[in-house]
């Protein structure tokens, strides 16, 4: 029994270290799919640069349906859903960063 609750501490900051790694590596695969898909965005011409000095620019979405309004700034803005849900820019914001 003394052999297994020294084991248990192990095995938690292994699980631990695991869970991380694995969240890492799901945080670099989305910041490497939002650059993709950004110079997708960027070479195709869907960025219109409004204002260079403050980072403002209209950026059309890939079905080219919708503008979205991207400024940025310390915090950076971007009009679109997913800039709303999360703390990562997103892949129009990281066009506009391609622009300038």
């Amino acid at each position: 029994i003394h052999r297994l609750l020294e084991e248990i501490p192990t095995f938690v900051i292994r699980r631990r270290q695991t869970t991380a790694t694995l969240h890492n590596f799901k945080l670099l695969k989305e910041i490497r799919d939002r650059e993709v898909k950004a110079k997708e965005i960027f070479t195709a011409g869907m960025v219109n640069i409004i204002d260079v000095s403050n980072g403002e620019a209209d950026v059309y979405s890939q079905d080219r349906t919708t503008i979205y309004k991207v400024k940025l700034s310390a915090e950076g803005f971007c009009s679109c859903f997913d800039a709303s849900r999360t703390t990562l820019l997103c892949k129009h914001a990281r066009a506009v960063g391609m622009a300038i």
